[in-house]
């Protein structure tokens, strides 16, 4: 997306920020698909299911710099490795909250993921969280993980004791959802005790769906399109906020972090991710995150924190079934590395390099956050 240091705010965004439609004078010379359609743009042959793949083709066909005109939006897309370096400059180009980021503010709001360059919850929640993510504190986080794993691996065995097949993705689901709401948030979902899906797991496929829905109608329409899908949405949100409001009235009425991620229940912020939102202030500023921001920040976690992973995770164990002699040899380092051990060790973890190799391919071969948005 273009950016230019003269328009004005608009829709809550800072004096500078411009997008390509606004006008950009070379935007003419970057090509597009032929069939443009006023006010409708490049809908032509356009696929509603299968968006990327449509992208993915322009660029084959219009090469590596290309634009697509969708319901008066105009959108610069680049493709290829070396150009996508090029965007993660960030001395040149920022994170744009566009597409189906942008849809997401309604659940999220001013989260890390979907907030604003311009919102200063935005550095609070990164400067304040950023310890979280360190070497230490995912060394703390480590038991837990191995616990959840234990019961995805418990939940395949029982599986394979009634001879029945065990949904792949539906269970990549589970694992990553348990392992952040137990290490980030001392939280359990019980997904693997369960039948049916969690009725937040429900609600947050809800919210992800109507968020890629609005990216096929005009907006102008979309309250009269998509009217009943509206309200289940709002539904959907409204029980993503309760479920997350209890499980901070739940950690308020304990007293700070629970056990298992180094926590000790004092809520001196050097537990998991909640006890720092909840207890620790900034390092320089001495600001603590709202309430409100409290809520959007677990809310995008649990959801952006899982959803990615369960798609990489899901891809990686089918290639390893389409290439029996690849999963022999991920095996062999397995077992070589972890050896006689009951468990893997935190160090051990790292060891794993081909395993990773796979991990990496797979998300190569079939990237579960197949592209992002930049701005100038």
């Amino acid at each position: 997306m273009a950016q230019t240091a003269r328009e004005p705010a608009r829709d809550g965004l800072p004096k500078g920020f411009r997008s390509a439609e606004l006008g950009w004078p070379e935007l003419h010379r970057i090509p597009h698909p032929p069939y443009r359609l006023p006010l409708l743009g490049d809908v032509v042959g356009a696929s509603r299911r299968t968006p990327m793949q449509d992208s993915l083709r322009y660029a084959r066909r219009l090469g590596p710099i290309f634009r697509r005109r969708a319901f008066g939006k105009e959108f610069v897309f680049v493709w290829g490795a070396a150009l996508a370096a090029d965007l993660a400059d960030e001395a040149r180009f920022a994170k744009h909250v566009g597409l189906g980021v942008a849809n997401l503010r309604p659940v999220a709001g001013d989260g890390l993921f979907t907030a604003y360059n311009h919102e200063p919850n935005w550095q609070l929640a990164h400067d304040v969280l950023a310890p979280g993510f360190s070497r230490e504190a995912m060394a703390g986080y480590h038991v837990m993980m191995l616990d959840v794993a234990a019961r995805l691996t418990g939940h395949w065995d029982l599986a394979e004791k009634s001879g029945r097949a065990v949904d792949v993705p539906g269970d990549m689901t589970k694992l990553t959802l348990e392992t952040i709401a137990r290490t980030g948030f001392g939280h359990d979902f019980g997904s693997f005790e369960r039948s049916r899906l969690h009725p937040f797991v429900t609600a947050m496929v809800g919210t992800l769906g109507y968020a890629q829905r609005l990216n096929t109608v005009p907006a102008p329409l979309a309250p009269w399109l998509l009217r009943d899908a509206s309200r289940r949405n709002a539904a959907d949100i409204a029980h993503l906020n309760r479920t997350v409001d209890d499980l901070v009235r739940e950690r308020r009425a304990n007293g700070g972090a629970t056990s298992g991620s180094g926590g000790t229940g004092s809520g001196s912020g050097d537990g998991d991710l909640l006890d720092r939102m909840l207890e620790t202030a900034h390092p320089e500023t001495g600001e603590r995150l709202s309430p409100e921001n409290v809520r959007r920040q677990v809310i995008t976690f649990l959801v952006a924190g899982h959803e990615t992973t369960s798609g990489a995770l899901s891809f990686a164990l089918h290639y390893l079934a389409q290439h029996p002699d690849v999963a022999a040899r991920a095996r062999a380092e397995v077992d070589r590395v972890w050896g006689d051990t009951e468990a893997p060790g935190y160090e051990q973890v790292a060891k794993l390099r081909y395993v990773r190799r796979v991990l990496d391919e797979s998300l190569r071969l079939w990237p579960t956050a197949p592209g992002f948005a930049r701005e100038a």
